[in-house]
């Protein structure tokens, strides 16, 4: 199925959160790709909060910490996936 179907409080991003923590959908999308990237997201603004100093951003920062090792997930924008500088 294409499509899943439920109700949030809101139209807003906490809107979104919500759906994507509720079991229901959570068991609808467990096998498509769009859990594995939320479940990424959302390791990525605990991480953020809870140890803002962890994050990369730019080419510079995240190619040192590449060549350290330090990366465990690399989280590209869509624009800059589909440039053609990368």
């Amino acid at each position: 199925q294409a499509f899943v179907v439920a109700h949030a409080s809101g139209c807003y991003k906490v809107a979104l959160r919500e759906l994507l923590a509720d079991g229901a959908v959570k068991s609808q999308i467990a096998s498509t790709k769009a859990l594995d990237h939320m479940q990424t997201l959302e390791s990525f603004y605990t991480m953020l909060k809870e140890d803002p100093d962890r994050a990369c951003y730019g080419p510079a920062q995240v190619q040192k910490a590449v060549e350290m090792g330090a990366v465990d997930s690399l989280m590209v924008t869509d624009g800059l996936f589909r440039s053609c500088s990368l």
